[in-house]
Formats: C-alpha cells, structure tokens, sequence
C-alpha cells in the first residue's frame, strides 16, 4: 500500500492526501490494440486545496508485508503555479484612429492590433482601446517570463471587437490570432464571425517555439459557425496540435473566464454553414497542466440529421495515452447545449480533476470513453436537463471502448427526468430522450469496470446502468428512478 501526505513548507503539520491508486497493468489500450504500460508499478494520486505559488512539501510512504527497499518514505518538495501575472515592460496602445507609423504611446497610438503585438518586447504590455478592428492574422511571438508575462488585452474595460479577414470567406484554416510564445497573456476581446477565434500552438512541430505557460481569459467568442468553404469545424479555442499526427511539447495553458457561442446549423445550406459546428473549447496534445475553468459555453440551433454531435469541452485523440488531458483540472465552467459531450475527458486521463461544473441539455454530460492511464476524479458537478442531439439516449457518464484507467465519481447530482417542468418535456424544443442513464456504453463498448461512484444524487427515468459487460462498482448513492415498475428511492451498494 501506499499513503500521501503534503504539508505547506514550514509547518509542522502533515495532511493526508487523496488515497492512492496502484498501475500494475502490464500493458494498456492505444488506437484499438495494445502497448506496454510506460508507468506500470507507479501509484498516483491528487492534493486538493492547495494555495497558489506556495510550495509544499509531500511524502508517499509505502507498506509491503514482504519488506520494502529504497528510502521510505519518498519525498520531495513543489511549488504550486501563481495566479498573478505580472508585466513590467513598456506599456503601448492601439486605436482605431491610430497610425502603424506612430510610436504607440498613449497620445500616438498604433492603428492595428496585428503590428503592435510584433512590436512587443519581453514583458510588454499592448492595450487596445474601445472599437471594432478588422484584422488578419493576428501573431504573438514574443515570450514574456515567469516573473514578466507579455500582455495582450482590452484598455481598462474598453469592449474591442476583432473582425477576422482571414478565416471567414477564404475557407483556410488560420485563426484570428495564434500564440506561439511563451509566458504571455491575451484577455479582453470580443470576437465576431470567423472560422476559429484563438489558437495557442506552432504552425510546424519540431522547429517552432512550443507554447507554455500561456494564459487566455476574458474572450468572447459570437455566435460563430462553419463556413461551407471552411476544411475544419469552427473552434472557439484551440489549444496544441491541428491534427491527429500533430504532436506538441506544450503544457501549462490555462483558458478561463471565456465565453463561446456557437451555431449549428439546422437545415443544409441554411446560412452558408456546414454540417456541423466545432468544439468551443479543445485542447489537442496540448500536454500537462492544463487549466479549464469558469469558461461559458452556449451552443444553439439543431444538428442537420444523422451528424455527429461537437462537445462543450474536448481533448483530443481519445486514443492517445501520453499528451491528451494530463494533470489538468477542469473546473466551474457552465456548458449548455453541446450536442455530444459537456465535457469529453477521452484520452490519457493521468490525475484529472474536473468539479464544479455545471452541464445542461447535452446529449452525454462526461465522457471517459477510453480512460486509458487514470486516475481521472469527477466530483461536485451539476448535470441536468439532457436532450437529444443526435443519439437516442442521453446521460451522465459515457463509459467503454476498451477503458482500464481509474474513473472516481462522487458527490455528483445528476437530474435526467423529463417529466419535471421546465425541461425538455415542456419547453417545446423537440429534443426530448426516449431514456435518461446515469452510467451507459452510447458510442462505446467494452466494460465498466473502471468506473468507481460514491455519494451521488442521482434522479434518472431509464435504466441505471446499461453496459455489455462487467458494471461499475457504486456505493451509497441515492438514486431515484423512474423506470422500475414502482417508484421509490433507495440508496445502491452492489459491484
């Protein structure tokens, strides 16, 4: 067995940890077959309630009734990343009066927010004044430090609105703006029509400056589509890669208090949009230390029929066990309507945090389908209001597809019932589900093994689980269910 425990540096008191999960698989699940285990014999766990830039000091010590070798316990020390960036340098301005032949102060501003991000020096701060600016490509290449982040953002609390040229009528795939530096901050800025607002990653992989420790707050993204012309779905923010041979050596972005409205597109042909919009947030082989939090997302419109739904949040490829959601916390974002997953965990899912949220009239609300590596830890999160996009049943958590990775869900509640008033049922839209689950294989196969539940509230009007295989093991929830012959509630305990 094994035991964390971490203490602030300095006190006298140590703090028990989350319990420890064990990895003796010799192999795990990549792209439909198998490949040996590169963490077998790792024990893993989370620390929660932590303070930002602090450092604390963790020991892991380990029993074995056959005797142990090494020093026990192991220690170590880390320091939590700060929630302040600071920028020291010069400060400069745009205006929609402007001139790119002026300095950028203050007085004499720059006209183009374009040239005066490649005007920026290390620790720089660019404020753009209030107005509308219609821009190509926006490219922020010059990296800040830990201690002096690069700054892009909204003079004060100015409303600044990007038109982007080159993403709208071209079909192409560039973004409004890409970061490709390090250290830097970009918040403030409305963005309107476009094919993908924000990209955070190199054009090019090896060769390109790997982005890291980049921060994207505060955006609004505007009822935004996919154009017919468009050879990619649009993305509100796309952090990593571009595609599924596109690996990136990122880590450490943080996207938070954004919000994304996206359109699907009804009829075909309606509005010059394709078949189906994109995610509004993805991170793809974005690496570790990912931070989701407070984001708004808002999907509106219906699907044409038979497409695949988009999810409100999304990590990509959820057969990749290295680079897709690792040590990431998914935190107090608001999710509506996302015609697939409210939030798709798919992927590596090595300590993965995800609380807080809340997800409504989504098709899935979680999805762990494959949990490859584990453990990923869903908890204190609010599900209601499912409807159906484009699968018949809808749930709280997807599971399968070959998963073997530790999933622990708990303190989760979780209303599926269509008989209330004021869902689905009532409020005309069409989308009703012929069955609400709680745990289901929609989209998967294989078992549910993994899939560990505890003090759940949960109200459902179908079946609890529907799985192929093996069930998930649920302890103490109370569970009220439509679906039984006589209605009742009861707190669950089996395996």
């Amino acid at each position: 067995s094994a035991s964390l425990q971490y203490r602030q540096q300095g006190s006298g008191t140590w703090i028990d940890g989350m319990a420890m999960t064990s990895d003796r698989r010799a192999t795990i699940a990549s792209g439909g077959g198998s490949v040996a285990n590169p963490y077998v014999n790792e024990w893993r766990a989370s620390v929660l309630k932590v303070s930002a830039n602090t450092t604390y000091e963790v020991q892991v010590t380990f029993a074995d009734a056959d005797g142990l070798g090494g020093t026990n316990p192991a220690t170590g020390s880390t320091t939590t990343r700060t929630d302040l960036w600071p920028s020291t340098g010069n400060s400069y301005y745009v205006a929609t009066d402007g001139d790119n032949g002026a300095d950028g102060s203050i007085g004499t501003p720059w006209l183009t927010i374009a040239y005066g991000a490649s005007q920026l020096a290390t620790g720089d701060t660019l404020y753009v004044n209030a107005g509308t600016y219609t821009e190509g490509l926006i490219l922020v290449t010059v990296s800040g430090t830990s201690t002096d982040y690069t700054t892009i953002r909204n003079y004060g609390t100015d409303n600044v609105t990007i038109v982007p040229t080159g993403n709208v009528t071209l079909g192409s795939w560039e973004p409004a703006v890409q970061i490709k530096s390090n250290y830097t901050r970009f918040r403030g800025f409305t963005f309107a029509s476009g094919n993908m607002a924000i990209y955070a990653g190199p054009t090019s992989f090896p060769g390109e400056v790997q982005p890291h420790d980049v921060i994207i707050e505060y955006n609004v993204m505007t009822d935004n589509k996919t154009l017919v012309s468009s050879p990619s779905p649009y993305i509100g923010i796309l952090v990593g890669g571009r595609s599924e041979s596109f690996v990136t050596d990122m880590y450490n972005i943080t996207v938070q208090n954004n919000d994304v409205y996206l359109v699907e597109p009804g009829p075909p042909g309606t509005n010059n949009v394709a078949l189906t919009t994109g995610p509004a947030i993805q991170y793809f082989h974005a690496g570790p230390g990912a931070v989701v939090r407070n984001n708004r997302v808002f999907f509106s419109g219906t699907l044409q029929g038979g497409t695949h739904g988009q999810d409100g949040i999304n990590g990509m490829t959820n057969i990749d066990y290295e680079y897709t959601w690792r040590d990431a916390d998914i935190y107090g974002n608001y999710i509506t309507g996302a015609t697939d997953d409210g939030i798709s965990l798919d992927g590596s899912g090595m300590n993965v945090r995800v609380w807080g949220n809340t997800i409504t009239r989504t098709n899935m609300a979680i999805s762990t389908a494959p949990l490859i590596v584990g453990p990923t830890y869903v908890f204190r999160n609010l599900v209601y209001d499912g409807e159906r996009h484009w699968i018949a049943g809808v749930g709280f958590s997807k599971n399968g597809e070959d998963s073997n990775g530790n999933v622990y869900l708990y303190h989760n509640t979780v209303v599926l019932d269509n008989r209330l008033v004021g869902t689905t049922f009532t409020d005309g839209s069409g989308k009703d589900a012929t069955a609400s689950y709680v745990y289901t294989q929609l989209g998967g196969d294989g078992g549910a093994s993994n899939i560990s539940g505890a003090n759940n509230l949960l109200i459902v009007d179908g079946p609890f689980v529907v799985v192929t295989e093996s069930y998930p093991t649920q302890d103490y929830d109370l569970i009220y269910n439509y679906f039984t012959q006589t209605t009742y509630s009861y707190w669950a305990k089996f395996a």
